[in-house]
């Protein structure tokens, strides 16, 4: 939504900004076609020469990122965080939230409100309360 309210304010360097995002989406698209479909390298090590130490630091690293993925706000215990979730609770906060000390409060603009209509003694009829 910022980049889009930009082109209304800034168009030349919103424009300039779409064009990179353009040009380093093809350049990325490019790479990894490059890596998937290129023809292999005859110099690299074949994937059987990894140390058993590597295999290990791997596996811990894919752990730790299925963990994160699966559990972002850390291990519970009883429902109470072991660990201080600490950036969590910011990403998990509402936007509103987030967003309510930068955002000004609108000032009520003043509606007109019905006059009362006289009855037939002169007397304005009172209008009834709404019930609790």
């Amino acid at each position: 939504m910022v980049f889009l309210g930009s082109f209304r304010n800034q168009p030349g360097a919103a424009f300039v900004v779409a064009a990179g995002l353009v040009i380093g989406a093809a350049a990325s698209a490019r790479l990894m076609h490059r890596v998937v479909f290129g023809a292999p390298n005859p110099d690299a090590p074949a994937p059987v020469d990894a140390s058993l130490a590597d295999s290990w630091y791997l596996g811990i690293l894919v752990g730790a990122l299925l963990w994160v993925g699966l559990l972002p706000g850390g291990p519970k215990l009883f429902g109470i965080p072991i660990v201080d979730p600490g950036l969590v609770n910011i990403v998990n906060t509402s936007t509103a939230d987030l967003a309510s000390t930068y955002a000004t409060t609108p000032t009520p603009s003043p509606s007109p409100s019905p006059s009362p209509s006289p009855s037939p003694s002169g007397n304005p009829t009172p209008e009834p309360s709404p019930a609790p």
